[in-house]
């Protein structure tokens, strides 16, 4: 018998809809490829209209997320055009080991 500790699969499709806040928009979101790996990445977009203030907001709240939280974790935030990128990068590890690793999916602010 050949078995592992687990793992899932979670897939999520939303209907698209105006956003009805003032503030930034997910437009889209990332926590790895593959079902038997702990990512080493997550990353999410966020639309705004002033994305270099968020990006520095999202950049200094996730430093001190990071160390409040063990700090084994790095989260940055970058503009890319219009848009901030913010990722949350941990150790990857196959899903038979996780505890090797860390998971970024769970870490995303």
């Amino acid at each position: 018998m050949i078995a592992e500790k687990g793992y899932g699969t979670v897939m999520a499709n939303f209907a698209k809809r105006k956003a009805e806040g003032k503030d930034a928009e997910i437009i889209s979101m990332t926590g790895g490829m593959t079902t038997n790996q702990i990512p080493s990445t997550s990353a999410v977009t966020l639309l705004s209209e002033k994305p270099a203030e968020l990006a520095a907001s999202l950049q200094k709240a996730g430093s001190d997320y990071a160390k409040r939280n063990g700090g084994n974790f790095e989260v940055t935030a970058k503009v890319v055009g219009k848009d901030v990128k913010l990722t949350v990068t941990g150790v990857s590890a196959h899903s038979s080991e996780p505890e090797s690793g860390v998971n970024p999916v769970a870490r995303m602010p």
